[in-house]
C-alpha cells in the first residue's frame, strides 16, 4: 500500500511539471479511483477590437467641436465605406483646456478635443483598417484586442482533448494497479478562454503604415483550456 502512494505521488509531479495547462492527477482509495487532468487547444483569433482617435484643437470648445464633426465625419464615413462589416461599439469625446501661452499677461487657453471610436472588424482585416485609418488623417488607432466571435468551438476542442486524454489515462492507471475501472460516479468540468493573446499581442498604439497592402500585424493566438475531473468505482 505505501508503495503505491509513493507511485501516485511520484506521477502526479511528473505530469504537472510539463506545463500549467497540461496537468493529470488521480486518487485511488478502495473502491473508487478520481483522476482530474486539464488541457489546451489554442486558435487563431477571428475577430479584433480595437481604438481610433481623432485629436484636433481650437481657439474655443464651438469651433474645436465643429473641426472635429468634419474631420471625425470624414474618417468614420471612409472606414464605413471600405468596411461592410465594421462595428462601432462606443464613442468616447474628451474636452480640455491647455494654455497657447507662457506669458501670464497674454496667455490664453486653446480647447483641445479628442475623439474615440471603439470599432470591432474581423481579424485579417486589421492592417487594411490601420491603414486606411491613418490615410484618413485619424491621430493614434490603439488598445488592440484579439477575440473569437463564437468560443464554443474553441471550447469543444478543448473540453473533447481532455475527455480523450481522461479515459486513456484513467485506463493505463487501472492496467498499472492490476485493477478494473467501473461504471462513472461523477463528473465536473469547466472550461476558460484566457481573455489575453498568447501571441501577435500589441499592447499600445499600432505601427502607422498607410500601405493597405502591408502584413505586420497578425492575427493572435488564444488558448481555450479545460479542466475535468471523473470519479469511477474501481474493482
Amino acid at each position: 500500500m505505501f508503495r503505491r502512494i509513493a507511485a501516485t505521488a511520484l506521477l502526479v509531479v511528473t505530469h504537472a511539471a510539463f506545463a500549467t495547462a497540461q496537468t493529470s492527477e488521480f486518487h485511488i482509495d478502495k473502491k473508487s479511483i478520481t483522476v482530474s487532468v486539464t488541457r489546451s487547444v489554442s486558435v487563431l483569433a477571428d475577430t479584433a477590437t480595437l481604438t481610433i482617435s481623432y485629436e484636433n484643437d481650437a481657439d474655443d470648445p464651438k469651433l474645436a467641436y465643429a473641426q472635429s464633426d468634419e474631420e471625425a465625419g470624414k474618417i468614420i464615413r471612409d472606414l464605413r465605406h471600405a468596411f461592410s462589416n465594421l462595428r462601432i461599439e462606443s464613442t468616447k469625446l474628451t474636452l480640455s483646456q491647455a494654455d497657447a501661452g507662457s506669458n501670464s499677461a497674454i496667455r490664453s487657453s486653446r480647447s483641445k478635443l479628442i475623439r474615440e471610436w471603439t470599432v470591432r472588424v474581423p481579424a485579417i482585416d486589421v492592417d487594411k483598417l490601420n491603414s486606411l485609418a491613418i490615410i484618413a488623417r485619424a491621430t493614434r488607432i490603439s488598445g488592440l484586442i484579439w477575440s473569437l466571435a463564437d468560443r464554443s468551438n474553441c471550447q469543444k476542442q478543448a473540453e473533447d482533448k481532455a475527455a480523450a486524454y481522461l479515459t486513456a489515462y484513467a485506463n493505463e492507471l487501472a492496467s498499472n494497479q492490476k485493477r478494473k475501472l467501473g461504471k462513472e460516479i461523477s463528473r465536473t468540468n469547466a472550461v476558460r478562454l484566457p481573455a489575453f493573446s498568447v501571441l501577435g499581442e500589441i499592447s499600445d498604439d499600432l505601427p502607422a503604415t498607410s500601405d493597405p497592402t502591408s502584413t505586420t500585424i497578425l492575427p493572435g493566438l488564444l488558448r481555450c483550456e479545460a479542466s475535468l475531473t471523473v470519479t469511477y468505482e474501481f474493482h
